[in-house]
């Protein structure tokens, strides 16, 4: 294929004639690959923070749940406590 030139669409002659018509090409492409690359990092970095996010909210899970197991214990004792005072 050619143009109304005569040159060739492919190889160099092509690749010089689309830089001529769209000098930013190139850049934006530079600008996309930066962007994509910034994304993955992002990606990671939100990956990593909600790991330890989790793991944040897990561990006070636990203790809220240990405190709760403690709490029922003690109200069991004291319950037993006035049960027993109450028999008496």
């Amino acid at each position: 294929m050619s143009d109304e030139n005569g040159a060739s669409f492919y190889g160099a002659d092509y690749n010089h004639r689309f830089q001529q018509r769209y000098p930013n090409s190139q850049r934006r492409g530079v600008d996309v690959k930066a962007k994509s690359q910034k994304f993955v990092e992002l990606t990671n970095t939100m990956k990593i923070f909600q790991k330890e996010e989790i793991e944040k909210v897990r561990t006070e899970l636990l203790r809220d749940v240990e405190n709760l197991e403690s709490n029922l214990h003690n109200s069991l004792i004291k319950l037993n406590f006035v049960c027993q005072q109450e028999k008496s």
